[in-house]
C-alpha cells in the first residue's frame, strides 16, 4: 500500500485540512483498486477499476460536506484520455487547453498537490470542461 499526503479545502470555512491518501494494490481477482482517505480521523473509501475513477468517488463524497481535494486530479482542466482510463491504474492524466490537442509534456500525476484553490473544482465542473474541450477540437 502506498500513502501520500493530501490537502482538502473546506469551501464553507475557507480553510484547509491535511490528511493521508492510501492507494491499495490493484486486486486482480476483483479487478479494482481501492483508495482510502483519512482526514482528521474521518475515513472515506472508494473502489473502482482505476485510480482516477476511485478519486472521483472520493471527491463526490467530499462534495456532500462542501470539501474539495486539492490535487492535480481535481483541477478543472485535468482529465485522463480514454486510453489512460483503460490501461494501468490511471494515476496520470492530461492538463488540457481549449482548442489544443493533449500533449505528452502535459501529463500530470493526479495525486500531486495543487496549490491554487480556484482551479480545483467539483466533479461535474471537471466533466463539463472535458466535454467542452473535446468539442473545441472538432
Amino acid at each position: 500500500m502506498e500513502s501520500k499526503k493530501i490537502v482538502v479545502y473546506d469551501v464553507l470555512n475557507n480553510s484547509k485540512a491535511y490528511g493521508i491518501l492510501h492507494i491499495d494494490e490493484f486486486d486482480d481477482i476483483k479487478e479494482t483498486i481501492s483508495l482510502f482517505v483519512d482526514i482528521n480521523g474521518k475515513k472515506i473509501t472508494a473502489e473502482s477499476d482505476n485510480c482516477f475513477n476511485a478519486m472521483v468517488k472520493i471527491r463526490r463524497q467530499l462534495e456532500t460536506v462542501h470539501q474539495q481535494l486539492m490535487c492535480k486530479g481535481a483541477r478543472r482542466d485535468v482529465y485522463p484520455s480514454p486510453m489512460q482510463m483503460r490501461m494501468g491504474e490511471c494515476r496520470e492524466a492530461y492538463m488540457l487547453s481549449m482548442g489544443k490537442p493533449a500533449r505528452l509534456n502535459q501529463i500530470v500525476n493526479i495525486f500531486d498537490v495543487e496549490n491554487e484553490i480556484s482551479i480545483c473544482t467539483t466533479v461535474d465542473e471537471q466533466e463539463r470542461y472535458y466535454a467542452e474541450w473535446v468539442q473545441s477540437l472538432v
